[in-house]
């Protein structure tokens, strides 16, 4: 598929330590298959504080999804992020979301969807970064048999090289456990899920006054019901300007 995007923000920063930011981005997606193609976009308002060692931000958003095959979605939430400068060159950060999801002609799918992460980032040199992280969900859709709770572990670093180039790695461990016996089976679904994701991007290169950045992530999904076993690869191809 070919996938076309763009996202910007408005920032108004009165005399003190807040700021009022509004988010937007919005993409289009196209397959061989016109019954796939999608068009996504969101919209964020947030207040932060920015401290000189602390930071925090929290607000409301809106998540919609309009599929060529009319299964349109919505997601209506808030988050929240804390961060801390620690000693060493460390950042830690917690951010938090909450969401009410709704599927239109399909609301065995409608539920609440709860997230919570944290990271800890060192910065061993100017040329690299690194890190480490956790991340739990709670998704309660109404059918109980798709409702679960999930838990990941993640690593990556940043390598920022002398020729202009940046390269990135992370790897990410976790499964998902079902809430109630899926159908025709006496037990509920199990997933273990692992995925890498390798990129790479550089100022020195430039299309059209835009600078590309490469980007793959393979996927493995191993579940207990045979039908959900699943192996992808993904790779993008994106071309950024910052203004």
């Amino acid at each position: 598929g070919v996938r076309l995007g763009a996202s910007g923000f408005v920032r108004h920063s009165p005399p003190g330590r807040l700021d009022l930011r509004l988010d937007w981005r919005a993409s289009a997606t196209g397959y061989d298959q016109p019954d796939y193609d999608r068009v996504d976009g969101e919209l964020s308002f947030s207040l932060r504080h920015r401290g000189a060692r602390r930071t925090w931000s929290a607000g409301p958003f809106v998540r919609k999804a309009w599929l060529n095959d009319g299964a349109d979605s919505t997601a209506r939430g808030a988050r929240v992020t804390l961060g801390r400068t620690l000693p060493e060159a460390r950042h830690l950060s917690l951010a938090m979301s909450h969401e009410m999801r709704t599927y239109k002609g399909a609301a065995y799918r409608d539920g609440p969807a709860n997230s919570l992460s944290f990271v800890i980032q060192q910065t061993p040199s100017q040329r690299l970064v690194v890190w480490a992280g956790i991340v739990l969900e709670d998704v309660r859709p109404a059918a109980a048999h798709q409702a679960y709770t999930g838990r990941r572990v993640l690593a990556g670093a940043q390598h920022r090289w002398r020729d202009g180039w940046q390269t990135r790695l992370q790897l990410d461990i976790g499964d998902r456990a079902f809430a109630a016996d899926y159908p025709l089976t006496d037990a509920p679904r199990h997933d273990d899920i692992v995925s890498v994701r390798i990129g790479a991007q550089t100022s020195r290169v430039s299309l059209w006054g835009l600078s590309p950045e490469v980007s793959c992530t393979h996927t493995r999904n191993k579940s207990s019901i045979a039908l959900a076993d699943f192996d992808s690869t993904e790779c993008d191809l994106s071309l950024t300007r910052k203004f």
